[in-house]
Order: C-alpha cells, then structure tokens, then sequence
C-alpha cells in the first residue's frame, strides 16, 4: 500500500526491516513499475522539447 501511495521503495526498505533495499525490490519492484511513467513525465514537464522550427518564415 506505501508504494501505491508513492512512499519512497528505500523508506518502504527500511520500515520492513530489510538490510539492503534490493530485497525490498526483488519482493515488490513490480509495485513501484509507474514509477518511470511518473519519472519521464515529470521530466518533460521540466525540460520541454522545443518545438520544431516553422515551415513558414514570413515575408520580407
């Protein structure tokens, strides 16, 4: 349920008592998988791809 609500895998890691966070991971990595799509998402919010120049320049 805490990797549902987006708690941190290394916070979930600790409250479960486990000594290295890739047991946490092999038991429920699958739960935290949107994680990337949170990820991308919140970098293409930071850093936009510019947009592409315009087909049309305009008159001189």
């Amino acid at each position: 349920m805490q990797l549902a609500q987006r708690i941190p895998v290394t916070d979930v890691s600790a409250w479960l008592g486990h000594n290295d966070i890739n047991t946490t991971y092999q038991i429920y990595g699958h739960l935290v998988e949107e994680a990337w799509d949170r990820a991308l998402e919140v970098m293409e919010t930071a850093y936009p791809r510019p947009s592409a120049p315009s087909a049309h320049r305009g008159s001189r």
